[in-house]
């Protein structure tokens, strides 16, 4: 049984790293993956953070091939050494493949050294002395950043171009949204295509920000549009309050005519009664909210809403009141005509149960008289119906 940390030993475990790290390299190196990368770097497709992360993937597979090189180196060197001659000792053996494969037996370049770090007889790079332990760490490192460096850039061009333009539509969208509200606050600016299409990982922190800046304007639109309703709904109750007056006049206009022709202009003086410049001057009020409105003026149109609700609503009560008053007068009518039409029916009962009742012929002409006469004179008609009233009650 061969000890574990006899020559063979070791030159086994390193030969069965070597294999797997060929397997592992050869794989990374060859997947579609790599190879688009590594064309696209080549050609100057990438810009950017892209182009960073690419060309320092690509790098660390070159240096991957390199350490793997001198790792092979040293291994050989210790099969080799481990095979000796006729007169090497077992023992030199040992101690020559340890040497080799447990101690800092690569010599690893470091880069260029800096001329003013140099002496005259300084090599102008540096190396590191390294054991095919420590070289191995560096090595899966390597592999690990390449590896994920060349995943995030696949999963970035592959996701990048159907979440942009997801958010392109939404964008879209969105902007609609903005012309229809008038609103051209808090737009961003959208992500270029083409240029996050050279620079995908870019592109991923892009989309992030336009993503968040995009909810912020959809939220500021959200706040507008609440306004506007506010604004609409506003405009809506003044419309509506300004049609009330409207046929409110206009219903005391139609009433106040009738009574006029037959009580005259002078009896309806003093009513209460909107002018019809003060009609208008409302009316060319709500016009202005109106056009406020139609040009995305809602503030405007909220605070003069609220002013134009008051002076409407003192011009409805103004209207109903001034409609009040003209009723009163034209109930005032009725009840004189109401009155007389009573009394002539009584006079008809009494001539019918007495026919040679003494009646006074020329009282009811008089009052037939003031009744179709114009302007008609309700006082007088009154106190004449009075007398009527009493000489029908002393029969």
């Amino acid at each position: 049984m061969t000890a574990p940390d006899s020559p063979d030993a070791l030159i086994a475990i390193w030969q069965d790293r070597l294999a797997a790290i060929t397997c592992n390299a050869n794989e990374l190196s060859d997947a579609e993956t790599t190879k688009r990368i590594r064309i696209k770097a080549r050609q100057g497709l990438y810009c950017g953070e892209t182009k960073v992360q690419a060309d320092a993937a690509v790098a660390q597979l070159c240096t991957l091939v390199e350490d793997y090189v001198l790792l092979a180196q040293v291994v050989d060197q210790a099969i080799r050494a481990n095979q000796g001659g006729l007169f090497t000792s077992r023992d030199a053996r040992h101690a020559k493949v340890s040497a080799l494969l447990l101690g800092a037996s690569i010599a690893r370049a470091a880069g260029d050294v800096p001329i003013q770090h140099r002496t005259l007889l300084g090599a102008a790079t540096a190396q590191d002395r390294l054991s095919p332990e420590q070289l191995l760490t560096r090595m899966q490192q390597a592999f690990v950043d390449a590896r994920d460096t060349f995943d995030q850039i696949d999963q970035a061009e592959h996701t990048m171009a159907q979440v942009l333009a997801s958010l392109q539509d939404d964008y879209a969208r969105i902007q609609a949204r903005a012309e229809h509200l008038r609103a051209t606050v808090d737009r961003p600016p959208l992500i270029d295509l083409p240029l996050r299409q050279s620079d995908p990982l870019s592109a991923v922190a892009g989309i992030e920000a336009l993503k968040r800046n995009l909810k912020t304007w959809a939220d500021r639109l959200e706040q507008i549009e609440a306004v506007q309703q506010e604004a609409q709904a506003d405009l809506l109750q003044t419309a509506a309050l300004l049609d009330e007056v409207r046929q409110l006049v206009s219903q005391q206009e139609t009433e106040a005519v009738q009574l006029r022709d037959v009580l005259g202009s002078a009896a309806l003086l003093g009513l209460s009664s909107i002018e019809p410049s003060q009609y208008a001057l409302l009316d060319q009020w709500q016009q202005t909210l109106a056009h406020h409105f139609a040009t995305g003026q809602w503030r405007a149109v909220q605070v003069g809403a609220q002013k134009l609700n008051l002076a409407l609503h003192e011009a409805r009560t103004t209207a109903q009141q001034g409609l009040a008053e003209l009723r009163l007068h034209a109930k005032d009518l009725a009840d004189v005509s109401g009155s007389y039409e009573a009394l002539k029916a009584k006079q008809h009962l009494l001539r019918v149960r007495n026919p040679t009742a003494a009646m006074d012929t020329g009282l009811v002409e008089e009052i037939q008289r003031k009744l179709q006469a114009r302007p008609l004179d309700l006082a007088a008609v009154r106190d004449l119906l009075k007398i009527f009233q009493s000489q029908l009650n002393a029969h």
